[in-house]
């Protein structure tokens, strides 16, 4: 489960519908985070359930639960990613957010560092979901 104060964060963001729209879809969002390994009693489950892709996206936007599914498949086939790399943001931008599901490890590139990425020699950003939202959450307050 994600911290208290990370939660007060996401709260903070007031779209009425689509935070309802969240968690009236909340069994298609079990399917999907299931389906992409992730335990429901995780951070990023808690976050999908609850808050929802919109409630801390900045400079680029986090994807959905059903983009996410597409996207392990283009990240295996187009990106040659291991299968345990799965992005969390489009490539739009030339870049991507990445989770490393086998350590719960988050990364933030661009695409000239996905050769880099493969090799093990890019650091995390975090180590896990809720250092990741903070990041992010550090990254807009310094733009």
């Amino acid at each position: 489960m994600l911290p208290e104060e990370t939660k007060r964060w996401l709260a903070e963001f007031d779209y009425p519908e689509y935070t309802n729209s969240i968690r009236a879809n909340q069994d298609t969002t079990r399917d999907c985070l299931t389906k992409l390994g992730f335990g429901l009693d995780s951070e990023i489950a808690d976050f999908y359930l609850n808050y929802g892709a919109l409630s801390a996206s900045d400079w680029y936007e986090l994807l959905e639960p059903t983009e996410l599914l597409e996207m392990n498949d283009f990240a295996e086939s187009d990106l040659e990613l291991p299968p345990t790399f799965l992005p969390l943001t489009s490539q739009e931008g030339g870049g991507l957010s990445l989770v490393d599901r086998s350590n719960d490890y988050y990364y933030d590139i661009v695409f000239g560092e996905l050769d880099d990425l493969k090799e093990g020699r890019v650091d995390p950003v975090a180590r896990t979901f809720s250092e990741y939202l903070e990041w992010r959450r550090a990254q807009n307050d310094d733009g």
